[in-house]
């Protein structure tokens, strides 16, 4: 019985790599390196096992209570501001509206002296 062929660590990552860059088929890698596909095939797939694994879990943010509530709290306030904020402009809205009538009505402007917002108004 012969003994395996043993590959060092840094060759195994740089195959892996290649393979997880999808340019060539596995069978194309295997025969660049002389490795049969399923020796990477294994390779690549106890990366794609350990790799969430191999995240730092220290930056991860897990949410307390209090931050969540926070949270929470930001949003609804973001809400209020946004919905007295569209408030106050369908207000100014009607307001300059209601001004621009008036003054349309105190100078006695028809639509035949203002052909521009009888077109406007014939093509919304």
């Amino acid at each position: 019985m012969g003994t395996r062929k043993q590959y060092p660590a840094t060759m195994k990552v740089k195959i892996v790599l290649e393979i997880l860059k999808e340019e060539k088929s596995i069978p194309q890698i295997a025969s660049t390196y002389g490795i049969h596909p399923s020796i990477l095939n294994r390779w690549k797939n106890a990366a794609v096992e350990k790799l969430p694994s191999s995240t730092d879990d220290t930056k991860r943010r897990d949410y307390t209570k209090a931050e969540y509530e926070k949270n929470i709290q930001d949003l609804y306030t973001e809400i209020g501001r946004l919905t007295t904020e569209l408030a106050w402009l369908k207000k100014e809205w009607l307001l300059s509206s209601v001004k621009i009538s008036a003054w349309i009505w105190w100078n006695g402007i028809t639509w035949n002296r203002v052909p521009l917002l009888r077109f406007q108004a014939h093509h919304r």
